[in-house]
């Protein structure tokens, strides 16, 4: 997603009204991490801002963790669980961002 000031759309779109949206001190930016349920797995989403080219970007970075070790089995499984995850990774990205 590319904003024209992606730090205080995350302020907007996930701090409601409160004393730290004053002006003493200013509140300049947050950068939120959730952690959902998938499947009994936990769904990790972290959000950034990426500045890697000339418009400024909200990045994501996604985990669905495994507790590891895991054997070779075991790791199939996982990977083909992927679009499963993919698909819930999506769905929860539309509703964060006020898509859904």
């Amino acid at each position: 997603m590319v904003f024209e000031d992606p730090a205080r759309w995350f302020v907007k779109q996930f701090l409601k009204e409160g004393p730290w949206m004053g002006e003493n001190p200013r509140l300049l930016s947050m950068i939120p991490t959730f952690t959902f349920d998938s499947g009994g797995l936990p769904l990790n989403l972290a959000f950034g801002i990426s500045q890697e080219r000339s418009e400024r970007a909200i990045s994501v970075d996604c985990n669905v963790h495994h507790q590891g070790p895991l054997n070779a089995a075991e790791l199939r499984e996982a990977i083909a669980q992927w679009e499963k995850h993919q698909g819930l990774i999506i769905q929860t990205l539309d509703m964060l961002s006020g898509k859904q």
